[in-house]
C-alpha cells in the first residue's frame, strides 16, 4: 500500500512539474493568458510613433504666459493611485510666493498594460498627462521626449523640475527657490534662503 501511495505522489508531482514547464514555455514571463494586446492602443501607438506625436497631450497646459515652473513627473500607465495622490497633495499647490506652476505626468507605452481607455478618461478629466510614443521601460527616451515637447509647446516656461511619481516634493521650498531666482536673474551670487547661500 505504501509503495502505491508513493508512486501516486511521485506521478502527481511529475505531472505538476511538466504542466508548469509547459506553461512557462507557452507563456513567457510578463505575459498572462488573459493579457491581450489592446488593438486600439497598439494602433494609436504605431500611428503616434510614425508621426512622432504623443498619444495623449494637453496643448492648453502652457496657454497662460504666467507659468514659471513645470514639474515634470515620470510615471507609468498603471500608477493611477500614485498620480492621484500627487494631485491631491503637493501637486495641488500651484500658486505660491508669486510663482505659478503646473505639473505634467509623462507616461510611456506598455504593450500588455490594458490601461489605454482609462488613460484617455484620466487625460480628458485631469488634463495633466503626456502619453509619449516610447516604451515604458525607456526612461531616458521618455524624459527626452517630454523635454522636447515642453520646448515646443511651453516656450514661455523658465524652470523645469523633474521628479518621479513615487517621490515627495517640498513644493513650498521649491516655489521659494524659484521666487528667489526670479527676483534678480542676472545676480547669481549673494542669494540667501533661510540664511543659507544659494549658488
Amino acid at each position: 500500500m505504501r509503495r502505491y501511495s508513493s508512486d501516486r505522489i511521485c506521478f502527481f508531482l511529475s505531472a505538476s512539474l511538466l504542466t508548469y514547464i509547459a506553461w512557462r514555455v507557452l507563456y513567457p514571463s510578463g505575459y498572462n493568458a488573459t493579457d491581450e494586446d489592446d488593438a486600439t492602443e497598439r494602433l494609436a501607438y504605431l500611428k503616434a510613433s510614425n508621426n512622432s506625436k504623443p498619444l495623449i497631450e494637453n496643448l492648453q497646459l502652457c496657454s497662460s504666459n504666467k507659468i514659471d515652473l513645470i514639474i515634470l513627473i515620470i510615471s507609468t500607465s498603471g500608477n493611477f493611485l500614485e498620480r492621484q495622490a500627487i494631485r491631491e497633495t503637493w501637486g495641488s499647490m500651484t500658486d505660491m510666493f508669486t510663482v505659478r506652476s503646473q505639473h505634467l505626468f509623462v507616461i510611456g507605452y506598455h504593450p500588455y498594460g490594458k490601461f489605454y481607455k482609462d488613460l484617455i478618461k484620466e487625460g480628458e478629466h485631469e488634463k495633466d498627462l503626456l502619453y509619449v510614443p516610447k516604451k515604458e521601460q525607456e526612461y531616458t527616451f521618455k524624459e527626452i521626449y517630454a523635454y522636447q515637447w515642453l520646448t515646443q509647446h511651453c516656450p514661455n516656461v523658465t524652470y523645469i523640475f523633474k521628479t518621479e511619481d513615487d517621490l515627495f516634493v517640498n513644493v513650498l521650498l521649491l516655489h521659494e527657490i524659484i521666487r528667489e531666482l526670479k527676483t534678480d536673474p542676472d545676480d547669481v551670487y549673494n542669494r540667501y534662503l533661510y540664511n543659507s547661500q544659494i549658488d
